[in-house]
């Protein structure tokens, strides 16, 4: 069979060298598999970077069999929808690769330019049902659902962890993400379980971690704050935890979720966009209203006054990031590109 030469247009910045974005772990299997990937943009500069995509795709636009296009909801969908129209002046085979979970917002903001740019389109995927189902909703042609993936392996529970309240958010310091919520949980959960500790990583907005530290500091919560941590600090992290937060405001299918559940935690989730399709009430998690503080910290306290519950709940998660093992991901890329 002919090599396939694709060109993938993402986040490819030089600063995610340490912990390299989904697309570049995608990447780095496809070439591994007998594909040629040339990738594209590494430039933080806004201009410099759409340019970058854009020669990339000139340059490679007679030998490229695909182009696959990271297709975001804030700045960066501007980008796809760019490269989109390039791709279709080239007659290149594109292949959005959609992300985010305010996508949505995107279907009824900016319709005209997703019709374009999804029907002139080879073939649309989703890493959930979730978007898919939105974008097949909004008559935008049917999607193809591969989900995101995980090295299982390398996020193996730890055999000798105790049963403690130790629960862990990892996330961004962003509006999106609200973390302001796990901490007015946890301010709760404290109040019942004095020993309860949070730990809470990402990067972000200075501002909103100040505003988060002082809450902290206001409440004396048993909170400790570690910025931007690497793949293998945050696997030492979710191996001691008991429980995963996670308080977006909208959200598509969180690599850090499918990680803490590979990892056997259970995750006390809000409600929105595409995380039903990763958690399952009761069974491997709890699922809670948008800013109820109050519904977030009855359900971890659920998992936490019962042993017997953690454990359930723990091998349900286990099990459902079985799903997203690379071998049976990998497969279903091979099985389009090919």
């Amino acid at each position: 069979m002919k090599r396939k030469n694709l060109v993938y247009i993402g986040n490819h910045l030089r600063s995610s060298a340490k912990n390299p974005t989904y697309s570049m772990r995608l990447i780095s299997r496809l070439e591994a598999d007998g594909f040629s990937v040339v990738a594209s943009s590494s430039h933080n500069n806004k201009l410099l970077r759409l340019l970058d995509m854009w020669m990339t795709v000139f340059r490679h636009r007679k030998s490229c069999d695909y182009l696959l296009i990271d297709t975001y909801s804030t700045l960066n969908f501007y980008y796809a929808i760019i490269i989109g129209w390039w791709a279709r002046r080239f007659k290149i085979a594109y292949i959005p690769v959609l992300h985010g979970g305010n996508l949505p917002d995107r279907i009824k903001s900016s319709p005209k330019k997703l019709k374009k740019y999804c029907q002139g389109a080879h073939l649309v995927v989703s890493p959930s049902a979730y978007l898919a189902d939105q974008f097949e909703q909004a008559g935008l042609g049917s999607v193809e659902v591969i989900a995101n993936a995980i090295d299982l392996e390398r996020y193996r529970p730890a055999a000798d962890k105790a049963f403690a309240p130790t629960l862990v958010w990892l996330r961004a310091f962003l509006p999106l993400y609200n973390p302001q919520l796990a901490l007015q949980a946890f301010q709760r959960i404290q109040l019942k379980f004095p020993t309860a500790t949070l730990t809470m990583a990402g990067p972000g907005d200075p501002q909103i971690l100040e505003e988060c530290q002082i809450l902290a500091a206001q409440h004396k919560l048993n909170v400790s704050f570690l910025g931007k941590i690497d793949q293998t600090q945050w696997i030492a992290l979710g191996q001691k935890a008991a429980v995963f937060l996670n308080t977006s405001t909208a959200d598509n299918q969180p690599l850090s979720v499918i990680e803490a559940q590979a990892m056997g935690l259970p995750v006390v989730s809000t409600k929105v966009g595409g995380m039903p399709f990763l958690i399952s009430e009761g069974v491997n998690g709890y699922l809670v209203s948008k800013n109820d503080p109050e519904a977030m910290a009855a359900a971890v306290m659920r998992i936490l006054n019962s042993e017997s519950t953690y454990k359930s709940m723990s091998e349900k998660a286990l099990a459902r990031a079985q799903e997203h093992a690379w071998p049976l991901i990998l497969e279903k890329w091979k099985s389009i590109l090919n």
